[in-house]
């Protein structure tokens, strides 16, 4: 199945072979099948609501190779919000992990079906969840986790029809740069960047944050929050942004590498 999965949807052929290998009662077989199905785009109407029945396996391998496969199937974020966000509160940080990557790609998927008046709402309805699920999740207690949350929070409101969830957004990630964790400190920032000038104020305090790494991001979002200014204001750039940009040299040359914490070692592939 592994070859399968190389092939995508050149093996299409194999897909109800597929979702019968998705009941096998070897564990293996079952991740194997799941992840094989996510390479599967044209036959998405099949492998979807198969993948979706399977998202609560018994095994939290077949429900991390669930997750990604809906996230590679290209499932449509309406039908997925309310399954993916209910492993939100896995036991498995892992499982955690996983769901909040997939639910942030929902987030980007989230764009109506129409213009009729009923589509849009269900569309806002959907982003409110998936913002609302990803900024609860900065709040957990492994940091791989929140991590990912941040990375998801900041790929989201990159798109145009999330900026209404920025003002949301950028309150919860400016009091998660005093996150224990660098690594998470240094995602928030980069999702700072996302915010435009609004972040400006919070990420000119990572740029002083103790850790390089920390201070590079912040430094790299206030770049990207300053030409998202300029570009706003047709050229006319705020004091601010023009500090926090004017860091950005500064912040990146004074970034170090730093040993991985041993208590970190076990999240590397």
């Amino acid at each position: 199945m592994v070859a399968i999965r190389h092939f995508g949807n050149a093996a299409a052929h194999c897909v109800p072979e597929l979702l019968i290998a998705l009941q096998d009662g070897d564990e293996q077989i079952r991740r194997q099948a799941a992840m094989a199905l996510g390479s599967m785009t044209s036959r998405s109407r099949e492998c979807v609501p198969a993948l979706l029945l399977c998202i609560k396996d018994d095994a939290a391998c077949v429900r991390i190779a669930v997750l990604r496969a809906l996230d590679e199937v290209g499932v449509d974020a309406h039908d997925a919000v309310v399954p993916v966000s209910e492993l939100l509160a896995d036991e498995n940080d892992s499982v955690r992990e996983a769901a909040l990557t997939t639910i942030g790609s929902l987030a980007v998927r989230a764009h109506p079906s129409g213009n009729d008046e009923v589509s849009q709402v269900k569309t806002m309805m959907v982003a409110d969840l998936v913002v609302g699920h990803l900024l609860d999740a900065l709040e957990d207690e492994d940091w791989c986790v929140r991590k990912a949350s941040a990375t998801a929070i900041g790929r989201a409101l990159r798109e145009p029809h999330m900026q209404e969830h920025v003002d949301w957004a950028l309150e919860k990630l400016s009091l998660c740069l005093e996150d224990d964790d660098e690594d998470v400190r240094a995602a928030v920032a980069t999702a700072l960047g996302s915010c435009g000038k609004k972040a400006v104020p919070a990420l000119a305090l990572a740029l002083a944050d103790g850790h390089g790494e920390v201070r590079s991001a912040a430094g790299k979002a206030a770049a990207d929050a300053h030409h998202a200014n300029t570009s706003a204001a047709h050229g006319e750039q705020s004091a601010a942004t023009g500090a926090a940009k004017a860091a950005l040299d500064a912040a990146t040359a004074a970034a170090w590498s730093k040993p991985v914490p041993p208590a970190k070692l076990h999240s590397l592939p």
